[in-house]
């Protein structure tokens, strides 16, 4: 007896094939040099895409008891937000994809209704568990609803209706704004000492307390930025030089009776532009805010001066290496121990303990490019015989193609703000470039 044909699986296994066709043709197009079927996805590597360098494996992990379907369309899921650029942050609708581990369908075909029901019954379950993560847990469910959206428009599954039940919103809302509450509770506690050591800490940076190394400097105005700005600031470190604030006029007042008030009115906005692409506007802020960001922004510019130089130097100058003028006669030298140390830590007269520790790691990385030559210090700085009638050194060439690699290496992960916020404008604008006594060069 022949078995019957499930007409409904092969529409679905089609739809899904049309599908991958469709990402793959796309995908080479926009980005040529990414291997569809690779589990690694360089898209920031090769292309400078905002969004991150993509790796399967993780998420693939989760399905691997079920149907290879379930993987396959993840693969076009993610295809389709690289291809669009959006969201920038790919994790967090793949995140919500991999609650479909659980499903009892062992293919994605076969997804019901009961199966998305069982789902948000685990997630209330964690909720309650961890009611701090129940606005996530809920926004999760909520991109789950789109992305079931999404494939059956795409033929993949059947159109389910799937809406996450209005209880399960009710409960998670008030458990996040329970938690919300709690939170707000515990922080008002402290939130008078916190003001009273912020201000001790910002008097501290004004009056050049010694106590306060370079890193606690630029930490403190890092933080006055952000309280000072009139609009949010996602990501203070991502800030640019050429960002400012000022008094503008916002509104022109012809008759000069009213030009005092007009003035008052004026010290109390600045022009700033908002966040998420938001227009230039006028924000309420105080005076004395205006003052305390300038001169907040003096003192980290004053802190990444060597940095600024180098990056300008190595913008203009990619495969030269750069040198003070005091060591410029070392430029196309063999290179010993003591002469790279000079080098890495652009002095004449590094501190001592500088020829143990940079110097010997890079001999160490080209150790089969060092040689012997005679030792041209005869004596020692005592006057007396220099038994080492030898000394292994490094062509310059050797050298400027291992600092250089260093330097480019340093000067991308300067763009690493966070995990998820990289800079991405003109690296030497960049205003929290920060000089390091410890590395110079870099």
């Amino acid at each position: 007896m022949n078995q019957l044909l499930n007409f409904d699986l092969i529409q679905r296994q089609d739809a899904l094939n049309r599908w991958v066709a469709d990402c793959t043709r796309r995908m080479s197009l926009r980005f040529p040099k990414i291997n569809f079927e690779a589990n690694h996805w360089p898209i920031k590597a090769l292309y400078q895409t905002p969004q991150r360098d993509w790796y399967f494996t993780e998420p693939f992990k989760d399905f691997t008891a079920k149907d290879q379907s379930y993987r396959v369309v993840l693969r076009c899921l993610v295809a389709e937000m690289v291809i669009a650029g959006s969201p920038k942050f790919l994790t967090v609708p793949i995140e919500a994809f991999r609650t479909l581990s659980s499903a009892s369908a062992h293919s994605v075909f076969d997804l019901t209704i009961q199966d998305l029901r069982k789902i948000e019954k685990d997630c209330m379950l964690l909720a309650k568990a961890n009611p701090p993560s129940a606005n996530k847990i809920q926004s999760s469910l909520a991109t789950l609803t789109r992305l079931i959206v999404q494939l059956a428009g795409k033929g993949v599954i059947p159109r389910l209706g799937y809406n996450v039940d209005a209880k399960v919103k009710a409960e998670l809302r008030n458990m996040e704004q329970s938690a919300r509450t709690t939170r707000r509770d515990g922080k008002v506690d402290i939130l008078d000492r916190k003001i009273e050591a912020f201000n001790e800490a910002l008097n501290a940076l004004i009056d050049n307390d010694p106590r306060l190394n370079a890193m606690d400097r630029v930490a403190i105005c890092a933080l006055t930025r952000e309280l000072c700005a009139p609009s949010r600031i996602n990501e203070v470190l991502c800030s640019s030089i050429d960002d400012h604030i000022a008094v503008e006029d916002y509104v022109q007042h012809p008759v000069a009776e009213e030009d005092a008030t007009h003035r008052a009115h004026q010290m109390l906005l600045v022009t700033m532009k908002g966040s998420k692409g938001a227009e230039w506007s006028a924000k309420p802020v105080l005076n004395f805010m205006i003052d305390a960001f300038q001169y907040v922004t003096d003192v980290i510019l004053t802190h990444g001066k060597r940095s600024r130089m180098l990056v300008e130097w190595y913008q203009k100058n990619p495969t030269k290496l750069f040198l003070p003028p005091e060591l410029e006669y070392l430029r196309g030298q063999n290179l010993s121990r003591e002469a790279l140390a000079k080098v890495i830590y652009q002095t004449e007269n590094p501190r001592p303990e500088s020829y143990k520790s940079a110097p010997k790691t890079y001999f160490n990385e080209v150790k089969q490019r060092q040689f012997k030559v005679p030792n041209p210090d005869t004596l020692r700085k005592n006057g007396t015989l220099n038994s080492r009638s030898t000394i292994t050194v490094l062509a310059w060439t050797h050298v400027e193609e291992l600092l250089l690699k260093k330097v480019h290496q340093a000067m991308t992960d300067c763009r690493k703000v966070t995990p998820q916020n990289y800079y991405e404008g003109d690296l030497s604008k960049m205003l929290f470039l920060f000089d390091r006594d410890r590395m110079p060069y870099l």
